[in-house]
């Protein structure tokens, strides 16, 4: 009888199992593919430095910024900010409204044209952020943006850092990558979503997918206990 009962419900247990693996999978890795509007869009060259005159009136000054087009497809990852999974004892002991509807984001230039810039150093945003309720910050070498300080490293040189907002399938995202102490880029970009899931969603549909078709060739067959007479 226990048998019995047992091979009733496996298949039923068996596919409860693969759902709960495609909630948990589509649900901690979010993500989004987004598209460029060239037209909205820039990216400049900022030279800094100071104009300089000699004793006869003849000045040197900084170069013109110089601009670039910016266009193509980029994808955005969320994923929930758990700080007890963390190797930072630190973390927990903040006040846990803190971390309500905090996330993290991660960008990812899909197919971008950058129109050279990317020759001359530019390198398109793909450290992590924070989102919460549609508002993006991100600043390099930072998890949890709030908390940090050093804007500037080691040499001088300001770290990469943007913001921006979600705001349904629209994007704005800003910021800046600098060069040197004085040079920099500055970007501003205007994207909104494609209707194409993003390659880390339709890897996660993928896995879930490949386990379900796994567990129903291992299930039991039906007349495979068939005695011969």
């Amino acid at each position: 009888m226990k048998n019995r009962l047992m091979n009733l419900f496996a298949p039923v247990w068996r596919r409860l199992v693969v759902l709960l693996s495609i909630l948990l999978l589509t649900g901690n890795a979010h993500a989004m593919l987004f598209s460029i509007d060239p037209a909205k869009s820039s990216l400049q060259l900022i030279y800094g430095g100071f104009t300089i005159c000699d004793w006869d009136g003849n000045c040197t000054s900084p170069p013109e910024p110089k601009s670039f087009s910016i266009s193509g497809t980029f994808s955005a990852s969320q994923e929930a900010l758990d700080p007890f999974s963390m190797s930072l004892p630190w973390l927990p002991s903040l006040s846990p409204s803190y971390y309500e509807g905090l996330r993290s984001i991660v960008f990812s230039a899909v197919d971008v044209d950058l129109d050279g810039a990317d020759l001359l150093g530019f390198v398109f945003p793909s450290f992590p952020g924070n989102i919460r309720n549609g508002n993006i910050r991100g600043i390099e070498g930072c998890l949890f943006t709030d908390l940090c300080i050093a804007y500037i490293d080691e040499t001088g040189k300001p770290i990469p850092s943007y913001s921006g907002a979600l705001d349904g399938d629209q994007l704005i995202l800003a910021g800046t990558f600098s060069l040197t102490s004085m040079t920099r880029f500055s970007y501003s970009i205007y994207a909104q979503a494609v209707n194409v899931p993003a390659p880390g969603t339709l890897a996660c549909l993928g896995i879930a997918l490949v386990s379900l078709l796994a567990l129903n060739s291992f299930g039991p067959r039906r007349g495979a206990g068939v005695r011969a007479a």
